[in-house]
């Protein structure tokens, strides 16, 4: 292509306005196919279909056992393709996906043939989702090649379909001595390299290795951080958290999700509330999401679902009209087919609920009106869990942001 004609196709990816259809085309030169992904610009107005997951792996459909498998992610991908439809346990394709029984805590990864029926995958055209998050550790392959090749296979039927936009986690990043925050060898040597050649994301500098970024669908704009890397006041991340916020227009974006893969908050096994061996930036971070309103906050790293209250410095925040923008909420969903983890004996007033069983999210944006966010259950594919965030106009603040209230 010459320079020209990319200037040209720059100028044109970028020209773009609501209430305007924008196509992806991807060319395969060997077989001359050409893939069609329609994505939503950006339109307060639109409704938005979000799927998330966290901390996901593959699975090997022949039960083979092999390093790391997680024999209930190939369930979580099956079900996470289809999941808007109010008749979508009736859909043929469905009828093989999940008969898991109930089940609590596992012990590892390694726990032998995959339970349950293996399904059929639903056919492209059958995929409602305008997008899928992936909040880090994709295929746990730490090293193994060949893992990277079930995963990609098992995510193909989604990631061909729509855009699927993920987030580095420890078992994509962490190595010693590779320029991660983190230390631990998680990665398994891979150190982000087999991450990045797959998922080019859209960071600002273009360099994959900084793997924070922001993009826009609809009516919401999402913010992803990198957690394995630095993220306090004076660090490049966060001074791109500042830009980036102060940039969104609320009148054409009303929404901001916030993702990242170390959770802020959590409740499980030996953490007390704010996360703060998972990131000690966390109070800067966490003030400066909160000076810009964000709604919504996802994170994976901990095995299980979890949901807060709209928090404000670790407390419930309190809200004197219900048009009053109050806090963030922060859900976790790192149960979608990696061992389990345990929840701290008792509660926190701040944890609105807990789930500690596989299964995915969707988030269903209608406009500005409001955001409901639903968790399903691998057992039997129910809807275990939902919370709805009202959306409400105010006239305009000095950085032109909108306040909202939430409801439970």
């Amino acid at each position: 292509m010459s320079s020209r004609a990319t200037e040209r196709v720059r100028k044109d990816h970028f020209a773009v306005h609501p209430y305007v259809v924008f196509y992806h085309s991807y060319h395969c030169l060997e077989n001359h196919l050409a893939q069609i992904l329609q994505t939503q610009v950006p339109n307060a107005d639109a409704v938005l279909h979000i799927t998330a997951l966290a901390d996901m792996g593959e699975t090997y459909e022949d039960g083979s056992q092999y390093h790391w498998m997680e024999p209930y992610a190939i369930n979580t991908t099956s079900g996470a393709v289809h999941p808007w439809s109010d008749d979508f346990r009736k859909h043929k394709d469905l009828r093989r996906m999940t008969l898991n029984p109930p089940h609590g805590v596992s012990e590892s990864g390694k726990e032998g043939p995959p339970r349950g029926h293996t399904m059929k995958w639903i056919s492209k055209r059958d995929v409602e989702s305008d997008v899928l998050l992936h909040i880090g550790d994709l295929s746990y392959a730490t090293g193994f090649e060949s893992e990277w090749d079930i995963f990609m296979s098992q995510i193909e039927p989604i990631a061909s379909s729509m855009p699927y936009m993920i987030a580095q986690g420890n078992h994509e990043r962490d190595f010693p001595n590779s320029g991660s925050t983190f230390s631990g060898g998680d990665s398994g040597g891979e150190c982000g390299i087999p991450t990045q050649a797959r998922f080019r994301m859209p960071t600002l500098s273009g360099r994959q290795d900084n793997g924070w970024y922001s993009f826009e669908m609809g009516p919401v704009h999402f913010l992803v951080m990198d957690t394995e890397m630095n993220a306090f006041e004076s660090s490049s991340q966060y001074e791109f958290f500042k830009s980036d916020l102060e940039s969104v227009d609320r009148s054409v974006t009303p929404w901001i999700i916030f993702s990242g893969h170390r959770p802020m908050y959590s409740s499980s096994d030996l953490i007390s509330g704010l996360d703060l061996p998972n990131g000690p930036w966390w109070p800067e971070v966490e003030q400066l999401l909160l000076k810009h309103e964000v709604d919504l906050c996802l994170w994976g790293h901990n095995h299980n679902a979890e949901v807060t209250c709209p928090l404000r410095n670790g407390t419930c925040a309190n809200t004197t009209s219900p048009n009053e923008y109050g806090g963030i909420v922060h859900a976790i969903i790192g149960n979608a087919g990696q061992s389990l983890s345990q929840f701290t004996q008792g509660g926190f007033d701040w944890s609105m609920w807990r789930f500690p069983e596989f299964g995915y999210s969707s988030i269903e944006v209608n406009g500005r009106k409001n955001l409901t966010m639903r968790f399903f259950a691998d057992s039997n594919h129910s809807v275990v869990y939902e919370f709805t965030i009202q959306g409400k106009n105010h006239s305009k603040k000095k950085e032109g942001h909108r306040r909202r209230s939430i409801s439970f």
